[in-house]
């Protein structure tokens, strides 16, 4: 099943992570679920928002762990592989 996962950490301590699972409906328009969540985190006044564009599979092992911290969400933007 497709999902959206959020993840909200500290950048001044990665090991601060929580994550939260939006799972996607075949019909949902991903557009108007990222907006309504951008919208939230805006209400919330959390003004430091990145987003990694990318598709982690279940099936197989991951490389990458399945919630990323603010430090992995710039090595992924960067093309930098996590140590």
């Amino acid at each position: 099943m497709a999902e959206i996962r959020i993840s909200m950490s500290s950048v001044f301590d990665d090991t601060q992570l929580e994550g939260f699972r939006w799972p996607l409906h075949p019909f949902d328009e991903l557009e108007r679920i990222v907006e309504s969540i951008a919208g939230l985190l805006r209400e919330c006044r959390i003004s430091d928002v990145r987003i990694a564009e990318a598709v982690f599979s279940d099936g197989k092992p991951l490389e990458r762990p399945r919630f990323i911290g603010a430090a992995d969400c710039d090595r992924l933007a960067r093309g930098t592989p996590r140590h």
